[in-house]
């Protein structure tokens, strides 16, 4: 058990799971169409560019990850460097923007699991389903790191395996004459696509504040890094290519796996790149969910949030107010700023961060 308190039960290969599970998340099933109107073929040149400076920022976390063991990730390494006023404003930013992004992706989620089920994204079955998923993953989260962790490496695995045959079979379909080059786009052009696919490599900066939870994280962090994101990059331009491949019009296309799928796995095509997008969801919740209890934690260790009510003999930690306010804002659809505000002014004191074995 660390001095904060926390279990060190997140292994390097379950780092690594936890890395692809959030780097490898809902924009996958859609961002290929939106390079590709963007800029054409180019596409992959713009995935290999966008690849090299996430590179470069995730060397840049390597570094910084194999200097520190407490939880905190980037809002510690902001203290650290810059004092805790920055460190302050890192923490909630960081903080708001995977409320954000849970809403968002349970929203991706409800509308994935429409094609299942059309009554579910609406009505009183979409908000029964949300809730359900909130409270699924605030139980796991309860229950333990460890058990968090395990879930993270289920369903990275779970989220490959429709990936990796989309790979596997649509490479033997596709048509060489579809990688021919228009115009070479503008620069304008070229950086818009670049600064989309960015929405693609994001996050993985989110799972480095469970440091204090990582076996030996000093050596762990840089290795789950690398591979993580290297093995990302590999899949997204073999999915990149099978598009570009058996598509004849992806850049129009609202669902260019599901739909790329159905020219060489036929109608079973479809179902399985949906049920591989509510896994891959799922997974990426879970992640946030993960991360985003701990940042409260940390920032009230380091003696930035009030009146912290712990159970001393646990080993994790869980917002009830991240929970609260994810499930009020997904369930009412109310995203706006002053909604966001008001309910991060309750009172601090009543803020639970509660220690899970």
């Amino acid at each position: 058990m660390t001095n904060e308190g926390l279990i060190r039960e997140i292994r390097k290969w379950d780092l690594v799971a936890l890395l692809v599970n959030v780097t490898v998340g809902a924009g996958i099933f859609r961002l290929p169409a939106d390079v590709q109107k963007t800029v054409g073929n180019y596409s992959l040149a713009a995935f290999v560019v966008c690849a090299v400076i996430v590179g470069m920022i995730a060397l840049c976390f390597a570094e910084v990850g194999s200097r520190f063991s407490t939880t905190g990730g980037p809002y510690l390494y902001a203290k650290e460097t810059f004092g805790p006023t920055i460190a302050f404003m890192v923490g909630w930013l960081m903080w708001l923007t995977r409320v954000a992004g849970f809403a968002t992706l349970t929203q991706v989620f409800v509308a994935y699991l429409g094609y299942f089920w059309p009554p579910a994204e609406s009505g009183l079955p979409r908000i029964a389903i949300i809730t359900a998923l909130v409270v699924v993953l605030t139980v796991i989260n309860i229950i333990g790191v460890k058990q968090s962790a395990r879930v993270g490496d289920i369903f990275t695995v779970s989220k490959l395996i429709p990936l990796g045959l989309f790979v596997a079979v649509g490479l033997f379909f596709i048509s060489p004459a579809r990688f021919t080059l228009a115009v070479r786009p503008g620069f304008g052009s070229f950086s818009a696509a670049v600064f989309i696919l960015i929405y693609v490599f994001s996050g993985f900066e989110a799972v480095l504040v469970n440091s204090g939870e990582i076996r030996r994280p000093q050596r762990v962090i840089p290795f789950a890094l690398i591979v993580a994101l290297s093995a990302s990059v590999a899949l997204f331009l073999l999915i990149q290519v099978v598009c570009i491949g058996t598509l004849p019009n992806l850049a129009e296309s609202v669902r260019p796996l599901a739909e790329a799928s159905r020219s060489f796995l036929g109608t079973t095509g479809p179902p399985i790149i949906s049920a591989g997008a509510l896994i891959g969801i799922f997974g990426t919740l879970n992640v946030i969910m993960l991360a985003c209890t701990r940042l409260p934690f940390a920032m009230a260790v380091q003696g930035q949030l009030a009146a912290v009510e712990a159970a001393e003999q646990d080993g994790h930690v869980v917002s009830d107010c991240w929970r609260d306010v994810a499930l009020i804002r997904i369930a009412r659809r109310d995203f706006d700023l002053n909604g966001l505000r008001n309910s991060l002014s309750l009172p601090v004191g009543k803020q639970r961060l509660a220690r899970g074995a």
